[in-house]
């Protein structure tokens, strides 16, 4: 996200060119404002980046996913990201990989009904509503706080993965499409255990796609779940707390259910706000920064698709019920699909 010059605007371009009417996924993996003796010009650039990553893909057919990355790795308010090890090279890598590898397993799998544009229909993606929260759930650690457990007593926690987002069970949401790799049961157990964890406003509007093998990945892969694995990928024999679901010392992969959401929702409305803000304030220094590279009315243009970002995912009651009607929960009556290898 911190390169809208250069590549990144060349690629934008592209796009714009070449596949303007074709549904596209764009994933944000943070910002990172280059070093500077001036706090303030640093905080103008972040903020520039920030709305630019938001509206950059307003005017095509694109679903944008902020995720947490390099620069989310310091502590920050309630609602807590996803705990990273610091310490580990790489390490945000793995939960962006592994949510990646579960939220498009049904693209792979060839599952029916599967496409990005029937994705996009489903999650009501439009030029105003196009940024989507993305929710990752792995086994908990054993001092962690429990939630849901699954068929077999086995709780899994969803975290939110994008800086600021309200924690997936905090509001309804309007559309999701859930897959969960290594789930026993099927789509039905999995439909069971969903309406607590992410609350949907209609069960019509909540795909599920399971699929029974787990999600494999191999130990030299940077791990972030990894207290029983040293900086090279190999598992400490006899660690202390080790998980049972670990393999032993020389396997060559881990094993792990996964469970990953796309989900339509407000709980992003207070990243949205937040880049709002911030560029709302700092807008004069970053206009000065970039004079001569873009455009005024680019800015203009740029700040009033965030502006209605804003308005469309943080609105003053974004859990009022207009028509008084209840919502579709928890019934097993979501849509749900089976994908294999």
């Amino acid at each position: 996200d911190g390169a809208f010059g250069g590549v990144a605007r060349s690629l934008l371009t592209r796009i714009r060119d070449e596949q303007s009417s074709a549904p596209c996924l764009a994933l944000g993996v943070g910002t990172l404002a280059p070093p500077t003796d001036d706090p303030r010009e640093t905080q103008c650039v972040r903020a520039l980046n920030d709305a630019l990553a938001l509206t950059a893909f307003a005017e095509l057919r694109t679903l944008y996913v902020p995720l947490a990355g390099h620069a989310c790795t310091a502590p920050l308010p309630p609602p807590p990201l996803l705990s990273l090890d610091a310490e580990r090279r790489f390490h945000t890598a793995a939960p962006a990989a592994a949510w990646l590898d579960a939220v498009t397993m049904p693209l792979r799998c060839r599952a029916p009904l599967w496409s990005l544009q029937a994705l996009f229909g489903g999650l009501q993606v439009s030029s105003s509503f196009n940024i989507c929260a993305a929710n990752l759930a792995l086994p908990i650690a054993p001092d962690a706080t429990p939630c849901e457990p699954d068929a077999h007593g086995v709780p899994y926690w969803f975290f939110p993965m994008a800086p600021c987002q309200l924690k997936p069970g905090a509001r309804q949401t309007f559309a999701q499409a859930v897959s969960w790799l290594g789930q026993p049961g099927g789509g039905a157990s999995a439909a069971a255990l969903l309406p607590p964890l992410l609350p949907c406003r209609s069960s019509e509007s909540s795909a599920i796609w399971t699929r029974p093998q787990p999600l494999a990945l191999p130990l030299g892969f940077p791990q972030f779940f990894a207290h029983s694995v040293d900086e090279r990928g190999r598992v400490i024999a006899g660690a202390e707390g080790m998980p049972a679901m670990r393999r032993a010392a020389d396997s060559e992969v881990l094993s792990t259910p996964v469970a990953a959401a796309l989900q339509a929702s407000q709980a992003i409305g207070p990243l949205v706000s937040r880049v709002s803000d911030e560029w709302r304030t700092h807008r004069r220094a970053a206009e000065r920064r970039v004079q001569g590279a873009i455009d005024a009315d680019d800015l203009t243009d740029m700040t009033e698709a965030l502006m209605a970002l804003r308005d469309a995912y943080d609105p003053p009651d974004i859990d009022a019920d207009d028509n008084g009607s209840e919502s579709d929960e928890g019934d097993g009556g979501y849509a749900t699909l089976s994908a294999g290898l």
